[in-house]
């Protein structure tokens, strides 16, 4: 009889830092990125922030080549296999890396990012684990439909949010805009802010730019 069961393993994880943790630290940022993308080239979308900004961007733990045997390596956070064991050991990854870079930034406004399935990635660990944190940006991506919705009792009530997207969005069209505030609507987002900007399923650095300018450091 074939029989499925998990064990515990210790498993190193990779980050990427836009500089050096320290007290002068302003504004943390924890960004995750899209299925199927790679950590090295995501984290240059965040290069026109100064230095009052650190940002980290730890890497999927699932690496494949982006081009079946070859390529560039890209990452992602979870497949429909082993679903929930791949959320909890993401959950616990994220908060690994928060606890230790507060720690080391303790002057600085939380910011919490998310590009596409990073965002749901993200949405999760804060849903479970809820860290102390400032803004929640929601750049092409969503709040996953999973999530107990409890507006009555609301962990994203005292956060600033913020849900990004463009215009030419492949993956977003009206119909999809509906369910998706629809959704917001359900978990209680009343303080939600939305942004468009011209533009793919990307991270746009001068719409990031001037998110950061409006809302974050203003």
């Amino acid at each position: 009889m074939i029989k499925e069961r998990h064990i515990e393993v210790v498993k190193q994880a990779r980050l990427l830092l836009s500089g050096e943790p320290s007290e002068s630290i302003e504004y943390l940022w924890i960004a995750c990125h899209g299925y199927g993308q790679n950590v090295d080239r995501f984290i240059h979308k965040f290069k026109d922030l100064d230095a009052k900004h650190l940002v980290i961007c730890p890497e999927g733990l699932s690496r494949f080549y982006s081009q079946g045997l070859e390529g560039e390596v890209a990452a992602s956070w979870m497949t429909k296999r082993d679903r929930l064991k791949e959320i909890e050991d993401h959950s616990n990854y994220l908060q690994q890396v928060y606890e230790y870079y507060t720690a080391k930034c303790p002057n600085a406004k939380i910011i919490l990012f998310g590009f596409s399935q990073g965002t749901a990635t993200i949405c999760r660990w804060y849903d479970k684990a809820q860290p102390k944190a400032d803004f929640l940006i929601m750049w092409a991506g969503s709040i996953p439909q999973d999530l107990e919705a409890k507006p009555s009792n609301n962990p994203f009530k005292d956060i600033s949010l913020h849900f990004v997207y463009g215009s030419e969005d492949q993956y977003i069209n009206s119909e999809n805009l509906k369910k998706l505030y629809s959704l917001f609507e359900s978990y209680g987002f009343d303080h939600i802010k939305k942004h468009r900007f011209e533009g793919k399923h990307t991270v746009d650095r001068p719409s990031l730019i001037e998110l950061v300018e409006s809302e974050i450091t203003s």
